[in-house]
């Protein structure tokens, strides 16, 4: 597990172009910005076993 702050975009594009499938998913105990969107979220990268 890995701990980091960076842009969602950057960290998805290369993750996919390793191979890997990547979800988001919220972490709400962490609160919630002005917009709705949340403070912190999980990243799910997973890779097929073939």
């Amino acid at each position: 597990m890995y701990y980091r702050a960076v842009r969602f975009g950057d960290l998805w594009r290369e993750l996919s172009r390793a191979g890997f499938e990547v979800r988001f998913g919220p972490l709400p105990e962490f609160g919630w910005r002005g917009d709705g969107s949340p403070k912190v979220r999980l990243v799910f990268a997973t890779r097929g076993l073939s």
